[in-house]
């Protein structure tokens, strides 16, 4: 049969965090945070992936992501310059600022060079390729379920999911 992409279900995504922040592993805590900044900041039409380290902290207070710098399909660098800061409420999803936080400090500090990028391991290769192999391999975390018959959940599956969760909380 024919595989098609289908959405990342919000509980899927969940799911990945969980088992994230459940692991001591690099490598585990790295997919799990690129299957949320796909869910959360592609639904928006950001490349956030792309974000450097220093773009991305977290609000005095801890409940809440807060994105200086997004880099804009289409636009400039000096047009991404004028998007104000992009605030991202945590309350609800408490595992994500602590996996953060505990990436970080596992990973080590990094440079701020262009290819210091928050979601990345290896920064002497290209990033972009990263993106989709970090992805699949937080959706094989255990306890994550897999997704039905024919069908496929890639990096653009978290893009249409956030989308649709979006959605149903604005209606």
């Amino acid at each position: 049969g024919v595989c098609k992409r289908g959405y990342l279900p919000a509980a899927v995504a969940l799911r990945v965090l969980r088992a994230g922040d459940a692991s001591r592993d690099l490598g585990d805590m790295l997919s799990a945070l690129v299957v949320q900044f796909c869910f959360i900041f592609f639904s928006r039409g950001h490349t956030a992936l792309a974000l450097l380290d220093a773009d991305v902290t977290l609000s005095a207070d801890g409940a809440s992501l807060v994105v200086t710098a997004f880099s804009h399909k289409g636009k400039s660098a000096a047009e991404s310059a004028l998007v104000p800061p992009q605030i991202f409420p945590t309350a609800g999803v408490p595992e994500l600022p602590r996996l953060l936080r505990r990436f970080r400090s596992a990973r080590g500090r990094v440079g701020q060079s262009p290819g210091s990028y928050l979601l990345s391991l290896d920064f002497s290769r290209p990033f972009a390729a990263d993106i989709q192999g970090w992805f699949c391999k937080g959706l094989l975390l255990p306890g994550v379920p897999r997704p039905p018959a024919n069908i496929s959940w890639t990096s653009h599956s978290g893009r249409h999911g956030g989308a649709e969760s979006g959605d149903a909380f604005q209606q």
